[in-house]
């Protein structure tokens, strides 16, 4: 279960009992919820995430299972929200992939794609606009530009 709540936070330092009240209910609510993050953002921009993360509880990421590969997924990872369509999706490519080959998985979120493939493509490269979203995935296969 992901939770993401867009909140303007005007002192940091004063959060403390708002936020712990917010939390322990959400807990209480959603006891599946694995972490709770705090994204700091102050840019007047129509990015809505920073790198700047805060984590309040929890573990760093989680882990989601497609097929017989394994995604870990942090705060800022990318990853499809419906598993099933999603491997619907990477068998259909990964038909479409000769064997050896290099892939170039680009603005992939978490490199689902090439992570997925990696069995029949020798190489998967993955080219992200934050290193953050893909260094979870980092790995003697695994080439990050």
């Amino acid at each position: 279960l992901v939770v993401i709540i867009r909140a303007f936070v005007l002192n940091l330092e004063k959060y403390n009992s708002v936020l712990d009240d917010f939390i322990k209910e959400i807990k209480n609510v959603f006891p599946a919820i694995k972490g709770i993050f705090i994204n700091l953002n102050p840019k007047n921009t129509n990015t809505i995430l920073s790198d700047n993360i805060i984590k309040i509880i929890g573990e760093d990421t989680i882990v989601e299972t497609l097929g017989n590969k394994y995604f870990k997924i942090g705060p800022l990872s990318f990853f499809q929200v419906n598993p099933k369509a999603a491997l619907e999706l990477f068998l259909a490519v990964e038909k479409n992939i000769e064997d050896n080959s290099t892939i170039l998985d680009a603005y992939g979120g978490v490199g689902a794609i090439g992570i997925f493939s990696s069995n029949k493509a020798i190489a998967p490269v993955f080219l992200a606009s934050s290193k953050l979203s893909i260094s979870v995935l980092v790995g003697p296969k695994f080439l990050i530009l």
